[in-house]
């Protein structure tokens, strides 16, 4: 653990402003003077012991509470400022929790996650990493998992650290095709972005709820635990708030892994992130899905024209388009590659769905699902069975709510921490990129028409990420440049070419941005990719730079690797 002097050149260093004056101008005296005091207020949350503990089984989820027996297995909860820039202004609680390094005398330090959002809890990354790298056949890649404290937690706003809340008595519009473009549904979509954003502002904690702060709460973390360097994984988000970090402590950037990159060149996290999300979605639908139902046309009897799944989501009625994107979500057919043939048959499912619904004109909810369990979806049994299952079990419940006339009264607004912390982080960030109404209202037109599925699979529509309803519309993060990230002394990056929720096009001006960064690039994937991704062409580089601190070449372009892209109804293409 660090000396108290230490901890506290380590407040100063964070906190000191640059002066404008000389050493000993009546500014520069003023701002060393505020530094210190600062520092003072600081100086108890540095001092601060992290208090390991048993966790509380009862508060783990029912597949990990085994867990709580493990000695290596520990909770914790740690104090943070509020205000990292203002830290009178109170403080909030942080969840941890640790799963310790086999023997103490081999450990190379402590090893934090961040699994995405903004908004994903991080208090189980650590222990979910554990479960997927021991259970692997690769001894290096278990050796990761045994030689690092592994560290898990709920980012401010988050699961079991202080949350965010934003309700209020409204109730929402309702709206049920997000891809919609009359001019009802979108008054109705900016209406509930006011909504939630009117609620956040309630909450006092809202304006602290940014990536600038969790980088400080990172840090934090690090200090406390003892390391001068911080290690660390981020995936999607992570690799957002991994790239602040580094701009913002570049000399304490230890081994850093980014996966599922999203674009931290940008001026703003809309383009950033959000306004690529749809393009690399549709990309998938159009180049990955379409031609492989077209390829098995003799399975999924959608026809062997690789546009005839776009074609057929176009013809569908706003409710049955509605039905159809809720049930691709649940496939994950545009995050994992090992869920092509479920995507495809949600479009089987849906062609049968909208035969029975031409066929009996009128017809009630009971008497689609009984006719639904004796349609004959395609004439590969296999494919008709799971193509019937996703109609009864989603498609069906899902397209009678939408037809429900009149629709069904919201009940009032309740914005889960997680939409909460995506929200705040979102809007306070970056400057947003229009306070223009009728440019989003445009963006969100174009959208839809070019990205009908992309546009409403993943987040619903761009309207949703505007911002313009945020207070102040400005945001008062500055965000680190580029530079500024390229002096920590390495970074390693890992992304798929067909990543539908973090584009390889942002990725890569990010990577192309950053001297010290190695790219692990997946060629033909279209995985949300992470570490372990399962291509020991990016894997073992990846366990080698944990390990020893080595980082890969410049850029590796790796082979698809086929093993990713085992079907459930069909043996691996060879190619």
């Amino acid at each position: 653990m660090k000396t108290v002097a230490t901890r506290t050149a380590w407040i100063v260093s964070t906190l000191a402003l640059a002066g404008c004056g000389g050493e000993d101008s009546p500014q520069s005296q003023q701002q060393h003077t505020a530094a210190q005091k600062r520092a003072s207020v600081l100086k108890p949350y540095l001092d601060q012991t992290v208090a390991w503990r048993p966790c509380d089984k009862n508060r783990l989820p029912a597949a990990w509470a085994a867990l709580a027996d493990n000695p290596r297995f520990r909770c914790a909860s740690i104090r943070a400022p509020m205000d990292w820039g203002d830290p009178e202004k109170g403080e909030i609680t942080l969840a941890l929790t640790r799963v310790a390094a086999k023997d103490p005398a081999t450990r190379l330090g402590s090893l934090l996650f961040n699994p995405g959002g903004p908004g994903a809890d991080g208090l189980l990354a650590n222990v979910q990493f554990s479960a997927r790298i021991t259970g692997g056949r690769i001894a290096a890649e278990r050796e990761v998992a045994s030689r690092y404290d592994l560290i898990g937690f709920s980012p401010r706003g988050m699961g079991s650290s202080t949350q965010l809340t934003c309700n209020s008595d409204e109730r929402p519009s309702t709206v049920l095709w997000s891809g919609d473009t009359h001019a009802s549904t979108v008054n109705a979509l900016l209406r509930n972005v006011e909504l939630k954003s009117r609620a956040c502002e309630d909450n006092p904690l809202a304006p602290y709820i940014d990536t600038a702060q969790m980088a400080q709460d990172m840090d934090l973390i690090r200090a406390i635990s003892g390391d001068a360097k911080l290690n660390y994984i981020g995936h999607s988000y992570g690799s957002w708030l991994g790239a602040w970090y580094a701009g913002l402590f570049p000399d304490r950037v230890g081994r850093m892994v980014l996966s599922g990159n999203t674009d931290f060149s940008a001026r703003t996290w809309a383009e950033g992130g959000i306004l690529l999300q749809p393009p690399a979605t549709q990309r998938i639908a159009d180049e990955i899905v379409g031609p492989y139902a077209a390829r098995h046309d003799t399975t999924f009897n959608l026809g062997a024209d690789p546009a005839a799944t776009g074609q057929l989501f176009a013809a569908f009625s706003p409710a049955l388009k509605a039905a159809t994107v809720a049930a691709l979500r649940e496939s994950r057919v545009f995050a994992l590659s090992g869920y092509i043939d479920d995507g495809v048959s949600v479009f089987v499912a849906a062609k049968g769905l909208g035969q029975i619904l031409e066929q009996n004109p009128g017809t009630t909810q009971e008497r689609t699902l009984a006719l639904a369990r004796h349609h004959v979806f395609s004439s590969h049994p296999p494919a008709s069975e799971m193509a019937q299952e996703i109609a009864t079990k989603t498609l069906i419940p899902k397209y009678f709510e939408a037809m429900q006339q009149p629709p069904r009264e919201e009940s009032t607004l309740r914005v889960d921490t997680e939409e909460a912390v995506d929200l705040a982080v979102m809007c306070n960030d970056t400057p947003a990129l229009s306070t223009d109404r009728q440019f989003w209202i445009d963006k969100h037109a174009d959208y839809a028409q070019r990205y009908p599925l992309g546009s409403g699979v993943l987040g619903g529509s761009v309207l949703n990420y505007s911002c313009l309803f945020w207070n102040p519309p400005q945001a008062a993060a500055i965000k680190p440049t580029l530079d500024e990230v390229a002096r920590a002394p390495s970074i390693v990056m890992i992304q798929a070419e067909f990543d539908g929720m973090t584009a390889a096009e942002g990725a890569l001006r990010m990577f192309d941005g950053l001297p010290n960064a190695s790219l692990l690039y997946l060629k033909d994937e279209y995985s949300h990719s992470s570490y372990p991704s399962g291509n020991p062409c990016a894997d073992e580089p990846v366990t080698q730079y944990l390990l020893h601190g080595t980082p890969p070449p410049r850029r590796v372009d790796c082979p698809q690797n086929r093993e990713l892209s085992l079907d459930n109804l069909h043996e691996p293409e060879v190619v």
